[in-house]
């Protein structure tokens, strides 16, 4: 019940940045900005290795969740209250504000008044097949990711011999380049404008990664190959919201980046716990449950491929 009231709570919080960040950015730099503010989640598993297997050892697993959780809000409240503002003072009222979006593969631009009711927006909102094919895309990549941050403590200790006391640098590297191919792929999709594109590369090339570490013995070569996988990984992080925010028309924004954000976690998250899971217990084979990892970032590719051709970015 916590866990529910939790993630409940937490899904206000994509949907607000998105629109915020929409507000604030124009097109060609909203990769590198969603790129930052997701960050500051990509810099906590980095650094929560660290902390937190010493508290789980030392002082035990509860009250290391009391100490990351009042810590959070102590740090989170003070600054969301002084510093986070919804629009900058140049930003229009909703009823003159420019759309600039995607419909039938053209940008549409108009200054007219915006008439629009809660029914008219979500009858928009499923009719738009583009929007369905990132949320498929999303799905199978938070497959990819529930399955690589769910497991991998699970795979290196079980699978690979790495005993736990001895999981903080290895989690911490892999968390790192998770942090920090977000920020150059940020770069890249606005650089290249092809945000589709670099999405299904990336997820391409995680796949391969992945399938190669799980041949791995060495340690050192393990994480390498893990490290890639979400360096590589981070190019579908990075250009998500990006390509949210250019197909939605404003006013959408907010409930179009919730659905997308709350089918992709409860069919991704879901899949990735429980698929390797399955796959481990039925077979005891935890490089077999990893390779189901590989199956649904090469398909996370294969429609951000057929989203890229629809789109043209």
């Amino acid at each position: 019940m916590l866990r529910l009231l939790l993630g409940l709570s937490q899904g206000i919080h994509l949907p607000m940045v998105s629109v915020i960040i929409s507000r604030w950015f124009p097109l060609q730099e909203r990769s590198r900005a969603n790129a930052l503010w997701l960050l500051g989640l990509l810099l906590e598993l980095a650094v929560s290795p660290l902390l937190v297997v010493w508290l789980v050892n030392v002082f035990g697993w509860r009250f290391a969740f009391v100490v990351l959780g009042i810590s959070g809000l102590l740090v989170a409240i003070p600054l969301t209250v002084k510093f986070v503002q919804d629009r900058p003072q140049h930003y229009p009222s909703m009823k003159t504000a420019e759309l600039n979006y995607i419909e039938a593969g053209q940008v549409l631009s108009t200054n007219l008044p915006v008439k629009t009711s809660v029914f008219s927006d979500w009858k928009i909102l499923i009719g738009k097949h583009q929007f369905w094919l990132i949320v498929l895309g999303g799905s199978l990549n938070k497959f990819c990711t529930f399955g690589i941050l769910g497991w991998l403590p699970t795979y290196f200790n079980r699978a690979k011999g790495i005993d736990f006391e001895a999981l903080s640098w290895p989690l911490t590297v892999v968390f790192i380049a998770s942090v920090v191919g977000t920020l150059i792929m940020g770069i890249v999709g606005d650089h290249l404008g092809k945000r589709s594109l670099t999405a299904a590369i990336g997820c391409g090339i995680t796949g391969l990664m992945i399938y190669t570490a799980t041949t791995m013995q060495d340690v050192q070569l393990l994480v390498f190959f893990f490290a890639c996988a979400v360096f590589c990984q981070s190019a579908f992080i990075a250009q998500q919201y990006a390509i949210i925010q250019r197909l939605l028309p404003p006013h959408q924004m907010g409930s179009g980046t919730g659905l997308y954000n709350g089918l992709s976690v409860f069919f991704g998250g879901v899949g990735g716990s429980f698929v390797p899971g399955a796959i481990v217990a039925a077979t005891g084979d935890f490089d077999l449950g990893m390779v189901s990892v590989v199956a649904g970032s090469w398909l996370a590719s294969l429609v951000m491929l057929v989203l890229a051709r629809l789109l043209k970015y």
